[in-house]
């Protein structure tokens, strides 16, 4: 057991020391005592004070921290077991019980009342096996656990057995700040990883019977982490599942005439998606010809996507392009 040096002073029932309220209108408290006697309650209420904080202070280091307190004039030590004490933070977590869905959650010390922006860090009992989950705090009564937005219900799954979430207080819900597994995917299946539309006077005949990468692409967004665009390659940061879609549209007003082609999505230098046939341009029919493909890839990260294309027969023809990469979970 650690020690502590810093004893209460004048605590017996009976002790001689001033009320408080003659304490608190006490001129001397203010200026200090001067040359004569003082009145021994006086002296000893201010000594009490002084002990009692004193006491407090060398209890906390050793409840919390650990360390002894003592009284060997040592100013330092005290200062570095306070400060100590106070990085273990042994009252800002607290390892919950109960079940997946009904947390109970008993930090040190027990919280006195709810209170809006209290920090919490609370390790989860189970894995949740509903949308709605609580959490029962010292006793206090139940609060929802919410989200990082404040207002949303963790999916199911979201809180995992064993893991430490940072919660702070509402003032109506116990908020987990941390971004969980249904706020990632939220973010990131409702925008293409990669949406490319090229110039609309890319050329995108290539050598004929040569499958050529296509390398140049106008507006880009890229909207998954880890995922990268260099060269035409689009290297997979996410594991998952994903749309894939392109698409070809061929300028009638430029070039006119029948022509051929063959389209591919790779992965990893390996045709997934294809798309090939032949059609026909009319300037003076308005016509324009329109190729797609689209299909849905389990991918790896790391897995290296890329479209290429070859001009088998025919006019040459030049027109936007487009390429759309969606993550769609994992």
């Amino acid at each position: 057991m650690p020690t502590n040096d810093f004893l209460p002073f004048a605590t017996a029932g009976g002790a001689n020391v001033l009320a408080q309220t003659d304490w608190a209108a006490l001129a001397a408290r203010l200026s200090g005592y001067t040359a004569g006697v003082a009145q021994s309650s006086q002296v000893n209420k201010g000594l009490r004070q002084s002990a009692a904080m004193a006491a407090m202070i060398g209890q906390l280091i050793n409840d919390y921290g650990g360390f002894d307190a003592l009284d060997d004039g040592n100013i330092g030590n005290l200062e570095t077991s306070l400060a100590r004490t106070l990085q273990a933070g042994k009252f800002k977590y607290a390892i919950a019980t109960g079940t997946a869905n009904a947390w109970v959650v008993a930090p040190t010390p027990a919280l006195a009342a709810y209170a809006a922006g209290r920090v919490l860090w609370v390790k989860a009992p189970a894995t949740n096996t509903a949308t709605t989950v609580t959490a029962n705090v010292s006793g206090l009564g139940t609060r929802p656990i919410k989200r990082r937005d404040g207002t949303s219900d963790p999916a199911v799954g979201d809180l995992v057995a064993g893991t430490w979430y940072p919660t702070i207080d509402d003032g109506t819900n116990i908020v987990v700040v941390s971004p969980l597994p249904s706020d990632i995917n939220t973010a990131i299946r409702a925008t293409p990883v990669y949406g490319l539309i090229a110039n609309p006077a890319t050329t995108f005949n290539v050598p004929d019977n040569t499958l050529t990468k296509i390398t140049t692409f106008g507006s880009i967004v890229n909207n998954l982490p880890g995922t990268t665009l260099v060269s035409g390659d689009i290297t997979i940061g996410v594991t998952g599942y994903y749309d894939i879609s392109f698409y070809l549209y061929s300028n009638y007003s430029i070039t006119s005439g029948s022509f051929s082609y063959v389209s591919s999505i790779n992965v990893n230098s390996i045709s997934k998606i294809g798309s090939s046939g032949s059609s026909i341009n009319s300037a003076a029919l308005g016509l324009g010809a329109f190729f797609s493909g689209a299909g849905l890839l389990k991918l790896t990260a790391g897995d290296v996507l890329n479209l290429t294309q070859k001009h088998n027969s025919g006019v040459a023809q030049n027109g936007p392009m487009g390429l759309s990469v969606v993550f769609r979970g994992a």
